[in-house]
């Protein structure tokens, strides 16, 4: 709606969204409308915490005010979830909108086979990373870690009837087979092995579980190596790059990016532990420490971000955001673990999948990809407290 209009405006109309969004939960908090549950939830609270803080920064950060708002833009994506919660206040809501995200996640799981096999597609998309058969999203990086943790969500709500019986378990399998087979992306692996284990050790007997946690992530890493030659490179190519850092770092490397941003994100905020750089100071706070080669490693932009959450808000609120983040996922997993089996399982999976993918990439400060995890994470949220509002005595305790 906004592309025609001046960058300016574009910004003032996010931010504007942004202030209307925390307006609108921070009412609704205080309604006292019992079903209108947010006040159920534990992940809010600490996300407010987050954004009040962030907020706070603008009064020492080191960006530019411009930067500043962006940063915080961004960051206010972590109220999609709750504003969700507000406007799905039925289960018929709730099951119509995860209708509708499986039949998004189908159709570009399709599309993805479709390129794979050398359909022409130009007509429908253009490839924004290169010419990777098969990726249709924005990234062979985005598209893994979306299908890696949609896999997961789907295979647990199998018994939810949201379509046909095989629809689901057929999806998961696509899914998983196209980011083992077709993608390059090292952390969808990860997540891959992440979900099969969970899903593992969900299934089998209490006795059978620590098995299961060492033989699972064995077992699908084998898979990884031996079913795939794509796989294989890919995982070697990690090795070399990340070896080789110690003596001819290659900050153009995926690996020795990675690495060389970790290094100065730590240095960043061991200069500034109490109270960070503030929001949107990690680009010019690296740029700072890297010196005369900030060009070459971050390059000219000014919202870069370390590819690694963490460490991301670390550098701008300090320590207090490095314990920020954990906080919030061990609080949606509280939240999740009191739902229904299989909303709480395929919650808490794709938690501890944004968990994961937060390691290796900024996952919920981008743009494409924090959207994702925000909008499931909602659909999710809103699901389980519309069933527990609406029967609450027909829930049992999860295994």
């Amino acid at each position: 709606m906004a592309l025609s209009l001046p960058i300016a405006w574009i910004s003032l109309s996010k931010l504007l969204a942004f202030l209307v969004a925390l307006g609108v939960l921070v009412a609704s908090l205080h309604r006292q409308n019992k079903q209108l549950a947010l006040r159920q939830l534990h992940s809010l609270r600490w996300v407010l915490l987050a954004l009040a803080l962030f907020a706070l920064s603008f009064f020492w950060t080191s960006a530019e005010s411009e930067v500043a708002w962006a940063s915080l833009v961004k960051h206010g994506k972590l109220l999609v979830p709750f504003l969700l919660v507000v406007l799905i206040r039925s289960v018929r809501e709730a099951r119509l909108a995860l209708v509708l995200f499986i039949l998004g996640q189908g159709i570009l799981v399709c599309l993805s086979w479709i390129d794979a096999a050398g359909v022409p597609m130009t007509w429908l998309f253009t490839r924004a990373w290169g010419v990777i058969p098969g990726v249709v999203f924005t990234s062979y990086l985005d598209q893994s870690i979306i299908f890696a943790a949609s896999a997961a969500v789907l295979w647990h709500l199998r018994s939810e009837t949201l379509g046909p019986a095989w629809l689901l378990p057929a999806l998961t399998l696509s899914m998983l087979a196209n980011v083992v087979f077709l993608l390059p992306g090292r952390t969808g692996y990860l997540i891959v092995i992440l979900m099969l284990t969970l899903a593992a050790v969900w299934a089998l007997p209490t006795r059978w579980r620590l098995a299961a946690l060492v033989v699972v992530p064995l077992l699908t890493l084998a898979v990884l190596w031996f079913g795939s030659a794509k796989t294989q490179a890919r995982l070697v190519q990690v090795y070399a790059e990340s070896k080789a850092f110690g003596t001819a770092p290659d900050p153009k490397s995926s690996a020795g990016f990675r690495l060389q941003a970790w290094k100065r994100s730590l240095q960043a905020i061991a200069e500034e532990p109490l109270k960070g750089h503030g929001v949107g100071g990690w680009t010019s706070s690296v740029r700072r420490l890297e010196g005369t080669n900030a060009n070459a490693v971050f390059g000219t932009g000014r919202m870069s971000n370390p590819h690694q959450e963490y460490l991301l808000w670390g550098v701008e609120l300090g320590l207090a955001g490095l314990l920020l983040l954990p906080a919030l996922v061990i609080a949606l997993l509280r939240d999740f673990d009191r739902f229904t089996t299989p909303v709480t399982r395929a919650g808490q999976s794709l938690t501890l999948a944004m968990a994961l993918a937060c390691m290796f990439n900024s996952s919920l400060y981008d743009g494409l990809i924090g959207d994702y995890f925000c909008v499931l994470l909602g659909l999710l949220l809103a699901s389980g407290l519309a069933k527990r509002n609406a029967q609450p005595l027909t829930l049992h305790p999860n295994p």
